[in-house]
């Protein structure tokens, strides 16, 4: 049985479990990036203070999460694991990558051509794949929490600092396509990938709900380690289902809120395109280019034009015009404008 104190506000200031390699690693990032971050100052460039923040406010969690309360109770208490794991997966690579540690490298070294090289490599555009993020998670969850991993976290220390590590890594590269915008994708594609990101919302739920519903133990782990004053195992189990469920759902949330702001802009962006290439056409006189630029994309697609009430073959041959204004009800057009 465990001998900690019993869960309050207090405790979460005041407990601490110290992992020194833990520290150390932190202690090293933060020493690198503020060092670059000199570098790039130093040589007249400007970087923007938020992001030395938000970097700041990642290593600050992580530290948290390996030294603070998570790391006290996480041997004892199932549900305070959750939080632990949940946080190193999904919170604090986010903020690590807000504050845009891969452009400062490249901005700093001596050879920026073996970072672009690394970035654009076949292997780096696979992971980097917004598809593979929303696979990734709930593969790596249902791993931790019924892989009977909590054994191998819990009772050895360097085996937590580096499946901590991992964790943040795989969150870090899962992270990389909401930091980075691809400003070559369409407004089309924008949207394939929110698609999927909502889709991703769903399958994230499945760990925590067979967790909440399974009616016995995933874990004997916690079963041994219990403090006097906690709840059963089977209803700490429920609670870190619970957990699961709704703080990965609640995490999820922002990453949708990117990318469909992406796709507004995206969408923006590209109905620009098209109403430069209208005007540039009118001032040239030629009618032809301008009537096929405000023409959606649907009407002059070649695989479309031979079905019945798409592209010209579905007026007799004869050749429509369309105006960009009139093509389709306003519902219809936003996703597609301007595309051919």
């Amino acid at each position: 049985m465990s001998t900690l104190p019993v869960t309050s506000g207090l405790t979460l200031l005041a407990e601490w479990r110290i992992d020194w390699i833990a520290l150390g690693l932190g202690a090293g990032a933060s020493g690198w990036y503020l060092g670059m971050r000199h570098r790039v100052i130093a040589a007249g460039q400007s970087w923007a203070w938020t992001r030395t923040a938000l970097f700041g406010l990642g290593i600050a969690g992580y530290l948290w999460c390996t030294n603070g309360f998570p790391n006290a109770y996480s041997a004892t208490l199932f549900w305070v694991w959750s939080i632990q794991v949940l946080a190193l997966l999904l919170l604090v690579p986010v903020l690590l990558m807000a504050g845009q540690p891969v452009e400062l490298a490249a901005r700093t070294a001596r050879r920026r051509s073996l970072i672009a090289a690394a970035t654009a490599s076949r292997p780096a555009r696979v992971i980097e794949h917004p598809f593979v993020g929303p696979a990734v998670i709930p593969v790596v969850t249902a791993v931790l929490f019924f892989g009977h991993v909590t054994h191998l976290w819990t009772e050895h220390t360097w085996s937590a600092t580096g499946i901590g590590v991992a964790l943040v890594v795989i969150g870090c590269l899962v992270a990389v396509p909401l930091t980075i915008e691809d400003r070559s994708a369409t407004s089309l594609a924008v949207g394939v990938v929110a698609a999927i990101s909502v889709l991703e919302l769903l399958t994230d739920a499945i760990p925590g709900i067979v967790l909440r519903l399974t009616r016995h133990l995933v874990s004997g782990h916690f079963a041994t380690r219990q403090a006097v004053w906690a709840m059963s195992p089977l209803a700490d189990q429920k609670l870190s289902g619970s957990i699961l469920w709704g703080v990965a759902e609640l995490l999820d949330l922002p990453f949708l809120v990117i990318m469909f702001l992406r796709w507004a802009r995206t969408d923006q962006r590209e109905a620009q395109h098209t109403d430069q290439a209208i005007e540039q056409a009118r001032l040239a006189g030629d009618h032809a280019a301008g009537a096929a630029a405000s023409q959606p994309w649907w009407l002059t697609d070649a695989q479309l034009a031979g079905r019945p009430g798409f592209g010209p073959a579905s007026t007799g041959g004869q050749h429509v015009t369309v105006s960009r204004q009139h093509a389709v009800p306003p519902s219809l057009e936003g996703p597609h404008r301007g595309r051919r």
